[in-house]
């Protein structure tokens, strides 16, 4: 494992980003960070850094004689940091809100980092997000092909509707969403009240069956009491 270090960034609430001394090339991020890292590692981790020549959203700003190569990426630092840490063997980070995970998520899916995508799917599915906002992270599992975590969301996407989403959510989540799967979830609904209305239905005649019982019981025991029984009283 190549020596590590963290640089400083300006903003204090951003955590310290990872970087190596040995590195051999340069990612310059679009608040003008750079970051050192190894060729042969980018290249394993993502078939788009495979070939610096096809990067989509990248271009090689420098390449000068005895320097080293610096690419410039539409990321900021700290997305960027996100993804090195999932392809290098460093701490990783903790998460607090989807609004961190997301843009991490979407360039790890640009860049066609695996490994990095599903890690980030596992820390979504380690927090409490899945419960707080199931529909939006179902419309996330869908957009990103994410099956365990669509699995998790799908029984609270179901009973959740999109009033449970922002404006600016709506906006941006509802362009992953097919109608398609928005009535997939909508019959789901449907039928699973079917389902429920059923149980309730054979249950109470089960609770009525049982009651109809008792009271034949006891009628049946108050003709058997003698007649002179009821004199006496």
């Amino acid at each position: 494992m190549p020596d590590a270090t963290l640089s400083s960034p300006e903003n204090d609430n951003v955590q310290e980003f990872l970087s190596f001394h040995d590195g051999d090339l340069i990612i310059q991020t679009s608040d003008t960070h750079e970051f050192k890292v190894h060729k042969l590692v980018m290249s394993l981790a993502s078939v788009v850094f495979l070939d610096m020549a096809s990067l989509d959203d990248v271009n090689v700003v420098s390449m000068e004689i005895d320097s080293l190569p610096k690419v410039a990426v539409v990321e900021s630092a700290s997305v960027m940091d996100i993804l090195l840490r999932y392809i290098y063997p460093a701490v990783r980070p903790s998460f607090d809100s989807l609004e961190t995970i997301m843009p991490a998520l979407a360039a790890a899916d640009k860049y066609i980092m695996s490994t990095v995508v599903n890690g980030l799917e596992d820390a979504i599915l380690a927090g409490d997000f899945v419960e707080k906002e199931p529909l939006r992270l179902y419309m996330l599992g869908t957009r990103y092909y994410l099956p365990k975590l669509k699995k998790a969301a799908f029984k609270g996407a179901v009973y959740s509707t999109t009033q449970s989403l922002t404006p600016y959510q709506a906006a941006t989540e509802s362009a992953w969403f097919s109608f398609e799967e928005f009535y997939k979830l909508k019959f789901f609904a449907t039928y699973r009240v079917a389902k429920c209305k059923g149980v309730l239905s054979r249950e109470t005649r089960k609770v009525h069956r049982r009651v109809c019982d008792c009271i034949k019981r006891q009628r049946a025991a108050r003709l058997d009491v003698p007649p002179k029984a009821y004199r006496l009283v």
